[in-house]
């Protein structure tokens, strides 16, 4: 879950940077792929919601 939470840091502060590097790892040509606003803005969503999930792992863990 830590992993979970540092992608989700990631996708949160730096949403464009994070689809960049994970479209050259996906698609074969990634020059090609564009992405609108709307998926940016998914992105910071999926991003919160990843750090939400690590940081209620972490609490689960700590409470043991």
């Amino acid at each position: 879950m830590n992993l979970l939470g540092v992608a989700g840091g990631v996708a949160l502060f730096f949403p464009k940077q994070s689809l960049r590097f994970s479209t050259a790892l996906t698609y074969e040509q990634p020059d090609t792929v564009t992405w609108n606003d709307g998926f940016i803005a998914a992105v910071r969503g999926f991003g919160v919601l990843y750090l939400v999930l690590a940081y209620s792992a972490f609490k689960k863990r700590r409470s043991r």
